[in-house]
């Protein structure tokens, strides 16, 4: 299952939005996320994916929020890895 496979998922059990109405191009706002529920779903996605959404992310579609995550689990599991072996 790919990064954005298992983000429309976690929208569709989170909000019961339709996986079918989510695409990469599909903004944040489309699918009716306003400022409350968007910090909801960045806490779903910190906690399913083990990774921490900088304050100052700039995601607007969901293209842009799986490439985030993308980088966010590589670079941040580098980070754990890094701190585990130094520790």
């Amino acid at each position: 299952m790919t990064t954005f496979d298992e983000l429309v998922q976690l929208i569709h059990e989170t909000f019961g939005v339709e996986p079918g109405v989510l695409a990469p191009a599909t903004t944040l706002t489309e699918f009716g996320l306003d400022s409350l529920t968007l910090v909801e779903l960045i806490f779903a996605i910190e906690e399913h994916f083990g990774i921490q959404i900088p304050d100052h992310a700039d995601i607007k579609t969901l293209k842009a929020l799986t490439m985030l995550i993308d980088e966010l689990g590589a670079s941040q599991a580098g980070y754990r890895l890094n701190q585990a072996a130094n520790g």
